[in-house]
This record gives C-alpha cells, structure tokens and sequence, in this order.
C-alpha cells in the first residue's frame, strides 16, 4: 500500500514499529551495532516512513542547526523541501516571542526530553501555528548533548477549537449571570440538589447568595411536593420538559408561579447524570392571564346578554365573530353567519354606504358611531338599524373590523309617525279650517294604521248627544247633519270615561254601537280632551276582524292632543280675537294716556310760571277721564290744605281749606304722611271728602321732602279708578313736585351793612303800609333806612334790580324784578302763588324783616284788582305771623275809590 494512503493510525503503529526495531539493533551485542544502524537508517523503507508520517520528525543541534526533516516538518512550516528548511536557524527564528526557544533548551538540559510540549512556531510565510512536540536529548560519553530528535504534531486547529470554546463558555457564563430568567443545574432523585445557578435564580428565590441557594435540596422549592414527583417522573421519560407550569416556594415561604424547560443529560451509558433547565418567573403573566380570563368571561356575558348585536370582520368584510343578538337580528343562526359577507345582507346601496364608511376607518384610524342604515333579514323582511364601527388593530396594523348593530325599526317607524304629528301640528297652528285640519289627520291616520272608516265626533253644548263633526267619504252622507245619544253607546262610553276602546270584533260587544257593526268590526274610539274635560273622540274602524293591535292604539295615542288642539284652537279662535280686539283698545287706550303725560312733561319743561304749570297739571288729569279732578295747596303758616283749582262734578268752591288737624279727611292724610291713598269703593272705608265719589285717589307732591300740594281724582260712578290710573296719577304728582322744584325761588335773609346813626324812619313789624306817590322815592328811603340798620329787607320791584341797587347801594338785599320776560331773578306778574311761596321761606327764615312790593298798578294791568287784593291780603296774614313788615307804594289817582278804599281797610298809610 502506498504510504498517501495510509491512515494517521497506520503510521503510527509503523513508526513504533520501527523505533522497536532500532532498539532491538542496539540492544544486540553480536551485532555491529554503528553499521546495521546506519544501514536500516539509509534504508528505502526507512526514508519513505519519515517523509510521509503524519506528524513532522526532525533532528536538530543545542546550536539550532537543523540537521535533518522529513516533508511532513518541510510543508508544516511552509517549506517546499528539506533543503529549503535547513537553512533556517532556531536559535534566531522559528518561534513567537511567548514561547522562546531558550524555554525549550532548560527543559532539556534540566530533564533530558520534552513530553507534550505546546508552543508556537513561526511559518516562512510569517503566520503562526501551534504545535506539540515530544522530543530527547542523545549525548556523547561525556555527557554532552550532541543533538536532538523530536516529533512535532500540528495542533492548531485543536487551539483554535479550545479558544472557541474558552470564549463560547465565557460568553454562556455572561449570559447566564445577566439574563432575567434563572438557569440551573441539579442532580436527579427526589433529594436532587443544585449543581449550578446563576444570579438571577438566586434572586428569583430570595436567597442572599450562591451559596445558600446550592445548599438546599431541590424539592423545598416546590409548593406542592407531589408536583416535584410528577416533574421528575415526566422529564425521566421523556428526556425534557417545556413550559412546565409550576407553583414554587421562596426562601421567605411566599409563592409564585414559575414557567420550567429542562433536559436530562445522560452519560454514554444512557443513565441521567443530571438536569440542565430554565425557570421564568411569570407569576404578573399568571395573574394577568387569570385577569384577562375573568374579563374575557364578563365579555362573553355581557355579549351574550345584550339585546344590541355584536360582530367582528375581517378587512374583507366577512363576518369572523358574533353573538346570538346580532344573528337574532338577522334572522340567521350564528353558524349560518360565520363567513357571510355583509353585502349578502344589504342591499346595493346600503352595502355601497358601509363599503364607504368601513374605508375611512380603516385609513383614518377613528371610530364612525350611529350610522343609519337598513338590512335584509333571512325571511327578507327589511330592518332599520344603527351601527358604530372601529378599528380592530394587530400589531399596530389593521387587521379587521369590530361593531355594534342595533335594531331601531320600531324607533324608525315612530319617528315616522312624529313626523306626521308634527306636520299636523304646523297645520293646526296655521290655519283655524277645521275641515282642512280633519282631513290631514284622515290621511296621517290612513298612511300610520289605514281605515275604511273614519269619524270625528265632538259632544253638543248641552251635553246630552255627540254629531260628528268629520266623516270620511265613505260613511259621510250616512252620518251627516245626525246627533247620536250616546248615554250608552261605545263611543259615549269612551267620551264619559276617557277610555281608549280598542275592538277586534265589535259585533261580540254587550255595548252597542253608533254604527253598523256587521261592516266595522275591527274598531279604535279614541277620547278627544280639552283641559280635562272630553269634548268628543275619534272613531276609525274596517271591516275585518282582528285588524287592528294595541300597537295601533299606541300610534294613534298622539293624535289626542293633535285633535284636542284642533279642536281647542277653533273654539278659542273666537275668544282670541275678541281678546285682540279688547288689548288694541287697551293699548289705543293706555298710547293716548301716554301721550298725555309726555305732553304734560314736555309743558312743563317749557314752563316757569307755577300757576301755569298747575293749570296744565289740572288738565291733564281731566283728560285721563276723570269725574273729578283738583289741585290743593298746603299753606304752611295757616296749617291748611287749600282748593287751589280744578274741575268735574261736585267740586268745593276755589280756595275752599281744610285745617291740617282734621286728619280725618282723606286729602290731610295724604299730605301729613306724604303717600298715597287710594280707595277703590268708598263705601268700604271711613273718612271724609272734600268732594263725594265712588272711588278716588290722592297723591301728595313732595318738593324737599316737604308735601308742596296734593293732586286729587275720583270718580262718581261707572268705572271705579284703577291701579293703572293711581300710577297716572302719582306720575303726574311727580312732574309737578320737579316743576316746583326747579322753578322755586329761595331768598336767604342778609342785612345791609348796618349804620351807626338812628333810625329816620321807623315801623312797627307785623303790619302793612303804604306810601303814596307817583314814584316810589319815600317808600325806598324807608326801606333802605330800616335795612341800613340790620332789618333784611327784600324788594320785589318793577325798576330792574340792579339801577335800584346802584342809586341807594343796597349790595346785599334780594330783589325780583316783576317781568314776563323770562331772566335771572324774574316773577311774572301771572306767578303770584310763588311769591307767596318765597315771601312765606323768606319771613319764616328771619325774625325781623321788611318786604318793598313796588309795581301794584303793573300787577293790576297785567292781571286784575280781585287776584291782586286776594294776594295781597295773603301776603299780609304771613307778614304779620312772621313778625315783618309789608311796603306798598302806590299812585291813588291809578285805582277807583272803592279799590283804594279795600287797600286801606288792610294796610296803613304811611303821610
């Protein structure tokens, strides 16, 4: 055979063979040992075994010198001949710096061979290989080493093999120290212990250390000690676990649930040596799982409870799950559903509808909720249904469709219903013909529940018989212009109990009815009620039996309002208008009251004179429609009430008065409390009037807190007054008491500087004097004399105020200029009340004064000797009740005899 042929074994087992045969030459003594050595060594077969031996063979000197190498050694190394690899030096080159030369040498200078050394030699290329060598020392007699011969083994595979697998094991170390789940390895048998752990082990069992947790035995981890039995039992026959689900103990006697994979290793003899496995700790999972369990159970509950049906479907639309309501829906059993798409259940159009709304939840992500539509059922009965519909997501990509269909026919139907009550209604308020109005309640009825018959009955007045007030075509001309007793008839029973009759059969009721039973038998007599009251009913009927339902009753329940409405507007159309026609003659009324008072205000406004302002004040009460009307004055310094003006029936005569203290009159109550009193029937009440009415009312006007006046108003007979009226009223006594209030002169008494001389011409207070003379030269001597020595005095004079100032230098002395134009500091001669008014303030705030009336024969012009006279007697009565004096100068030749004779019955003269 030849030696390329050979197995590494074979020659092998030849070297041996011929290292035996090498020692049985030397070994023999009869044998030139030198010469058959070197022979068999020069031998053929000899150089054949070393050049083509497995493993390379060399001889070498203690110099590096390499004596001899077979090929094997040759092409180890990268040599291509013995020759070519005899010319390295080893002391020079050969080997990687961890592995000297110099270790080999002392090896064998100490021991003599190397047995299995490992090193590293460097290839003519330069790479590196490993090798082993086993080689000896041969020495001379005296000791000396001559050379050396060894076997060299490539081992740099096996090296290669052995880093893999150092860094492999170093990397399942790291692996198993920081994975999450425990890794372990025991022994077998019920008292198995641990071999092996990594740290995450240790911690699942809440052991402090390695060491602790291989200590104790593998059984006091399980919970349940049968489930340790069954676990070993299983993986003996099986040769593994999986997923092995298993309750475990810790160290501090809690529990949780831990996931095991193990293997058991066996020996080359089949026996188990121990068990290699994994425990994940999944008790949150568990608990989850159980959680999700629980849910899941609810979901499945609360799906099959529901009335409202449940689906889910693929992105296709095919139907992947139900519950029972959605194939009750449909009318199909949930096998018969599974698989269908929803096209086979809709029409083209609806299904054409979904298609779109489905695709913009797939592309949008968002829910679409109540979307109307309709479905085909199994019997191919038509359904309305709503349905919302979302997104079903796997892996954060669409994967189908999940929704909720809910049956709304019924709902539909109503709806449908409403909106003929609705239209009715819009009818009903739209116009009051009610023959119009029945006949659309005919048709909504016929489109809802159909008729063959349909009648409206309304009651008579008198109570005592029903007529219909509507019939259909069909029956009209039979019941036209007819009034039924219905003391005990159907419908009269329906109308005087309000009680719904609902009749399959009319023809088997005990109760007879208004019509021909043997052609209505199925009727509906529905009661018609105003306010609680039935005012009659609506009666339909066929000719069938049996067709009509309680469900008809309930759409028809409506109509009883819608009717009664009808039936109500039309009787209240009467009313309303009679009503309109009464508030248009209130309205007319109260504009024309209004108007009155805006034109008093605006009078008013306009107005300076108070005798003027009262006048218009006095009109416009007797426009508002008064039987009576007047104005009274308080005059404070005589504590009466006084008859100023006014007008009506039954008046007291002008200036007529009334002492404050006679409080029983109705006016001296106003005045003293300062509200208003109003007595609608004054026969009710006591207290007396000035003048005798039915009804009245008095309204105080109050100037700065202080009751100026008081208008009065009352009314014979006929219409008593109104609250409406007693606001007119206190209206007006308010624009009076702002008139007042901003027309009102007031005078502060202020004395001239006073003089040092004595008084020229003095006059006693509490009197009224005259001087007579063409101008009023004395009378003005007189009056500046007495308020140059501390008197106040104020002038009322025809002269202007401030020439009368200049020429007698009266700076501080008040004075009104009698005028009718309208200026600062101006009285017109029409306005004497004011100056009654500011004479009473001006006196009454001074306890000695002096007043200068100078312009008598102006005022008498202007006005009249009777109304000058009257008020000048009351300026008198004020001069003497606060202690003043009164100023007259006059022109006699301007006045007749007897009305200078009236002046000097009241007033001095003064020669």
């Amino acid at each position: 055979m030849k030696d390329e042929r050979k197995t590494k074994k074979q020659l092998i087992d030849e070297l041996l063979h011929l290292r035996q045969r090498i020692a049985e030459v030397e070994a023999h003594p009869d044998i030139e040992k030198g010469s058959q050595l070197k022979a068999f060594q020069e031998s053929e077969q000899y150089k054949s075994f070393l050049d083509h031996a497995p493993i390379g063979i060399y001889r070498t000197t203690p110099d590096g010198c390499i004596l001899m190498g077979n090929q094997t050694l040759a092409h180890m190394l990268g040599y291509s001949s013995f020759e070519e690899l005899s010319q390295r030096n080893l002391e020079e080159e050969g080997f990687e710096p961890e592995y000297p030369r110099s270790q080999f040498k002392e090896l064998m200078e100490r021991e003599g061979q190397v047995i299995g050394l490992e090193s590293s030699w460097v290839k003519k290329d330069g790479t590196a290989i490993f090798v082993r060598e086993n080689a000896k020392a041969f020495q001379d007699d005296s000791g000396r080493i001559l050379y050396y011969e060894g076997t060299v083994e490539d081992i740099t595979e096996r090296k290669k093999a052995e880093a893999a697998l150092r860094e492999s094991e170093e990397k399942y170390r790291t692996l198993t120290d920081n994975v999450n789940v425990g890794v372990y390895r025991n022994t077998v048998g019920p008292k198995g212990k641990f071999i092996e752990a990594n740290p995450a082990i240790v911690k699942m069992f809440g052991y402090d250390s390695k060491e602790e947790f291989l200590s104790i035995n593998v059984a006091d981890l399980y919970q349940h000690p049968e489930d340790r039995k069954k676990f070993n039992e299983k993986i003996l026959r099986d040769g593994f676990v999986r997923n092995e689900e298993l309750k475990l103990r810790k160290k501090d006697g809690t529990f949780f649930f831990g996931s095991v994979s193990a293997v058991a290793v066996t020996d080359r003899y089949g026996a188990t040596k121990y068990y290699d496995g994994i425990i994940e700790d999944i008790t949150e999972h568990k608990l989850a799982d159980e959680a999700l369990q629980r849910s899941e159970e609810k979901y499945r509950t609360i799906l099959k409870s529901i009335e409202d049906g449940y689906f889910e479907a693929d992105l296709a639309g095919n139907i992947i799950f139900l519950n029972d309501s959605f194939a009750r829906i449909l009318g199909y059993s949930k096998d018969e559903m599974l698989g269908m798409n929803n096209r086979e259940f809709m029409d083209e159009e609806n299904a054409r509808q979904v298609y779109k709304i489905f695709n913009t939840v797939y592309r949008t992500g968002e829910p679409a909720t109540a979307m109307g539509g309709e479905i085909t059922t199994k019997e191919g009965t038509r359904k309305f249904v709503e349905a919302s519909v979302s997104l079903i997501r796997d892996a954060g990509e669409p994967g189908g469709f999940r929704g909720i269909l809910r049956d709304i026919t019924e709902r539909k139907r109503a709806e449908m219903q409403l909106k003929g009550l609705f239209e009715a209604s819009k009818l009903i308020n739209s116009t009051i013909d009610m023959n119009r109005i029945f006949r659309f309640i005919a048709d909504s009825v016929q489109a809802l529940v159909g008729f063959d018959n349909f009648i409206i009955f309304l009651v008579s007045k008198d109570r005592t018989g029903i007529y219909p007030a509507y019939a259909s075509e069909g029956i009209r001309t039979s019941v036209q212009n007819v009034t039924f007793d219905y003391s005990e008839s159907l419908t009269g029973h329906c109308i005087e109990n309000g009680e719904i009759l609902l009749l399959e059969d009319a023809q088997k009721e005990e109760r007879r009815s208004i019509l021909d039973t043997s052609h209505f038998k199925s009727q509906i007599i529905l009661p018609l009620v105003i306010e609680d009251l039935c005012v009659g009913a609506l009666h339909i009927s066929k000719a069938a039996s049996h067709a009509y339902q309680q469900r008809d009753v309930d759409i028809l329940k409506p109509l009883n309002e819608v009717v009664s409405s009808a039936i109500r507007n039309s009787r209240l159309h009467n009313e309303i208008k009679e009503f309109n026609m009464q508030l248009e003659r209130r309205i007319k009324e109260r504009s024309e009251r209004i108007e009155i008072l805006l034109h008093a205000r605006q009078e008013l406004q306009r107005e300076r004179e108070w005798e003027k302002g009262l006048k218009t004040i006095g009109k416009s009460m007797e426009k508002l429609g008064f039987d009576q009307v007047g104005i009274f004055l308080v005059s404070p310094m005589k504590k009466n009430l006084v008859f100023h003006m006014g007008g009506g029936v039954g008046l007291p005569e002008p200036d007529t008065s009334i002492p404050m203290k006679q409080k029983e009159y109705f006016g001296v109550q106003c005045v003293l409390e300062k509200k208003t009193i109003y007595v609608k029937d004054s026969s009710t009440v006591e207290g007396k009037q000035l003048a005798e009415s039915q009804s009245f009312v008095w309204v105080p006007i109050v100037v700065q807190d202080e009751a100026f006046a008081a208008l009065a108003a009352g009314n014979v007979s006929g219409n008593p007054i109104t609250d409406e009226d007693v606001k007119d009223m206190e209206i007006l006594a308010s624009m009076c008491g702002a008139f007042i209030d901003r027309t009102r002169v007031l005078i502060e008494p202020v004395a001239e500087k006073a003089l040092k001389t004595e008084i020229k011409y003095w006059l006693d207070p509490m009197e009224g004097y005259i001087t007579l003379e063409k101008k009023p030269k004395k009378a003005l001597q007189i009056f500046t004399d007495l308020a140059a020595h501390e008197i106040p005095g104020f002038v009322v004079s025809r002269v202007y105020p401030e020439k009368l100032r200049r020429t007698y230098k009266l700076q501080k002395t008040p004075m009104l200029w009698l005028t009718r134009i309208e200026t600062k500091n101006a009285l017109s001669p029409d306005d004497l009340s004011k100056l009654k008014y500011i004479v009473e303030d001006f006196t009454r705030k001074s306890e000695n004064s002096v007043i200068l009336l100078e312009g008598l024969e102006y005022l008498i012009t202007q006005t009249s000797f009777e109304s000058v006279i009257k008020h000048l007697q009351e300026l008198k009565d004020t001069i003497v009740l606060n202690n003043s004096r009164l100023i007259l100068p006059i022109h006699k030749e301007t006045l007749s005899s007897k009305e200078f004779n009236i002046l000097k019955r009241e007033f001095s003269i003064i020669e």
